[in-house]
């Protein structure tokens, strides 16, 4: 609990608690199905746009028993990716825990922890995994709270940083709180299309559904090339590659299959030409919810409506946060690299001498992906800012801004 500003209490449990404190029962996700009855705060941060994902996860926590009774309403949520952790205690010193026998340090924060909540999780599934974090948790803050004041120039510096990577993530209930946060890197909120618009956007999100800890040791790579028409037109051809390098590991969960269902996020009214690389997968339902007591999500409902099967191509499309979705399975098991490409056409280039040109590209939270981005000029013009009809962009991942931003200018060869 925090109060103006000072931290007052720590609570730290796991996100299945609350879940199984609940009586509520909801349709989940359709590509969720065939792992879980019903919906839960455990499974919340479906959405793509984080203050979407956040409300529903306060939702979900309010609603179970734990707080329900009595009438406990939250204020926010804020999202921290575990890089975060690390960081911090790269410049506040290392955090021994005797009782665990393990020393938390920059380096092993992230797989220490993890094998730790496992091996309580299989110990006791009804117990708290995640009490390490709660020793944990007070003696980082009180090393945050009395450190030294270029300890502290520091922190500033990490955390700025690593917003501007969203692996900071805050959502307020309040309006203008959360106006505010809006205004910052630290909303995690998709990029709204102006309604005027002369470019291009593009998103991939990926989820991990019952692969194990695979993520850990998945390396992503995401290249597009994009050629523009003189009407305007786009055409995307979209490549996502993902290694998968856990195979020596002793731990079971990281060299589980990573059962990844990959969305990409484009501008409204994209149309899917190719599709190679997909993952047979057949979703089947636990429960037959048509006949069943389960209630549907409105917010989820507003996105699976929108549903269709690409004709041809096998592949999901839907509307998300007002972009064209295509979706579909696309795993990787352990030692080895898959790669899955998707061709579309769309349309929003807006095509005269000195046109500007914006390309946006919104960063999954938490997913460190490099960036090829190629763009050719339409016949007859070359780019401003290159000098010819081709403008490249690369980034390896490792700084990656929660929004890269590509402004370019159309100069019409004389």
């Amino acid at each position: 609990m925090v109060n103006k500003g000072s931290v007052e209490s720590i609570k730290v449990d796991d996100i299945y608690t609350p879940d199984r404190h609940s009586s509520y029962k909801v349709v989940p996700p359709t590509q969720l199905q065939s792992i879980t009855p019903g919906w839960g705060a455990r499974d919340a941060n479906w959405f793509f746009d984080y203050p979407t994902s956040a409300e529903k996860v306060l939702e979900f926590l309010e609603a179970s028993d734990l707080y329900a009774p009595q009438g406990v309403k939250f204020d926010g949520a804020i999202a921290i990716n575990a890089k975060v952790i690390s960081d911090l205690l790269g410049i506040v010193g290392p955090i021994e825990l005797p009782d665990y026998g393990v020393t938390l340090t920059k380096d092993n924060f992230m797989l220490t922890v993890r094998d730790q909540i496992e091996e309580a999780r299989d110990e006791n599934p009804k117990e708290n995994p995640k009490q390490i974090l709660g020793e944990a948790a007070p003696i980082l803050i009180e090393r945050l709270q009395n450190a030294t004041s270029d300890q502290k120039g520091q922190i500033i510096l990490d955390i700025l940083s690593r917003a501007a990577s969203k692996d900071i993530q805050f959502y307020f209930r309040d309006k203008i709180l959360q106006s505010f946060v809006e205004q910052t890197p630290f909303s995690g909120k998709v990029f709204d299309i102006p309604a005027v618009f002369g470019g291009d956007y593009l998103a991939v999100v990926d989820s991990n559904v019952a692969g194990g800890k695979a993520d850990l040791f998945v390396k992503q790579s995401i290249k597009i090339n994009s050629q523009i028409f003189e009407d305007g037109k786009i055409s995307n051809d979209v490549t996502v590659t993902r290694e998968h390098s856990g195979e020596n590991q002793t731990e079971p969960l990281y060299r589980a299959e990573d059962q990844n269902y990959i969305k990409i996020f484009t501008l409204p009214g994209s149309e899917a030409q190719f599709v190679e690389g997909v993952t047979p997968k057949t979703v089947k339902p636990i429960v037959d919810y048509e006949n069943s007591d389960y209630s549907i999500d409105s917010v989820l409902a507003s996105v699976e409506d929108t549903h269709k099967t690409v004709s041809g191509l096998g592949i999901d499309q839907y509307i998300e946060s007002g972009k064209t979705v295509f979706g579909a399975w696309f795993s990787t098991s352990a030692g080895d690299t898959n790669t899955f490409k998707l061709l579309y056409n769309t349309s929003g280039a807006v095509v005269h001498n000195d046109a500007r040109y914006k390309f946006v590209f919104d960063k999954q939270s938490g997913v460190d992906s490099s960036l090829d981005y190629k763009v050719s000029a339409p016949a007859g013009y070359t780019w401003q800012e290159s000098g010819s009809s081709l403008y490249e962009y690369h980034n390896d991942g490792t700084a990656m801004p929660a929004r890269v931003s590509i402004s370019l200018t159309l100069v019409k060869n004389e």
